[in-house]
């Protein structure tokens, strides 16, 4: 049986590592919408979408399709708010997560550990 305190510390670990990558996946984000609007693209790229989702989904084992669905509303997730974040000023993005539902937000992380542990980065 695992006991509370080492999970507790593992999930510290994971968090540290989840914040450091996301922090880095926004800053790339920033990149685009500079990128953007300095040659007047849309924000919204449907294919480039759906090529996240494929390759995201791709380290899927057969045995971890389980987790598909809940990858998949995990990653529209942080692309919406991405898209939301290359449209708006910063102050209105973090006004917005500042109201975010609680559980969206523990849910967003803990799959997102799901993930990093599936893909072999933690």
């Amino acid at each position: 049986m695992v006991d509370l305190k080492s999970s507790r510390e593992i999930i510290d670990t994971l968090d540290i590592a989840i914040a450091s990558l996301y922090k880095t996946r926004m800053m790339a984000v920033k990149n685009i919408a500079n990128y953007k609007k300095t040659n007047n693209i849309a924000v919204l790229d449907e294919g480039r979408e759906q090529q996240v989702l494929d390759n995201v989904l791709s380290i899927l084992k057969d045995d971890e399709k389980e987790y598909a669905e809940d990858i998949i509303a995990l990653y529209k997730f942080i692309m919406d708010y991405s898209k939301n974040k290359q449209s708006t000023n910063a102050t209105h993005l973090f006004t917005h997560l500042l109201y975010m539902p609680k559980f969206i937000f523990v849910f967003t992380f803990e799959l997102l550990f799901e993930l990093l542990i599936t893909i072999g980065w933690l």
